[in-house]
């Protein structure tokens, strides 16, 4: 005869608690501890990622072509509020500094060709927009949402990135460090 083990009922007792204890604590610790900050995608500082795509048009976009002049790269979709505020913005920009740099739009993956012809008619962007079908620049650049500008200077180094809605400030903030004087 075997008599029973009295740490079995201590053990189913305890062990929930002790548990509940140990994951407590492991969760305060990684609040407690100093975040890291991970950065993704292309960064301020590196060269832009090449891209070959086509504009709306059907007309073929090499970026390699495009090194030797600054590049602006303003990522937008249908559907965005934000980059429809901001193509006034650009199309001044394309007025006024056309022949200093390049202005390009890239479509957003998820907006159909269709639809961003009709948009960008609408809006009278006077500046070629890429088609991105495959999302092959939304891929290399990060793109997580839009409106997503990128400054890139002569030697294909990214400059500036702005998340978001373009202001006047950015633009001229943006234009200044891929040596484009003011608007």
């Amino acid at each position: 005869m075997t008599l029973p083990s009295r740490t079995a009922p201590v053990l189913r007792r305890f062990l929930p608690l002790g548990l509940g204890l140990l994951a407590v604590g492991g969760v305060l610790g990684a609040l407690l501890r100093p975040a890291e900050r991970r950065e993704f995608g292309t960064q301020v500082g590196q060269l832009a990622p090449p891209f070959l795509l086509s504009t709306l048009e059907g007309e073929e976009v090499d970026s390699a072509r495009l090194i030797g002049q600054p590049l602006v790269l303003n990522f937008w979709g249908s559907n965005c509020v934000p980059c429809e505020r901001e193509v006034p913005l650009l199309v001044e920009l394309q007025q006024k500094r056309g022949q200093d740099l390049k202005l390009l739009g890239v479509v957003a993956h998820w907006t159909p060709d269709g639809a961003a012809r009709n948009l960008a008619e609408q809006l009278g962007m006077t500046y070629p927009s890429l088609s991105d079908r495959e999302g092959f620049a939304a891929r290399a650049y990060q793109l997580f949402g839009t409106p997503l500008t990128y400054f890139i200077d002569r030697q294909g180094v990214v400059q500036q990135i702005t998340h978001g809605e373009l202001t006047r400030q950015d633009l001229a903030t943006g234009l200044q460090r891929v040596g484009v004087e003011g608007m």
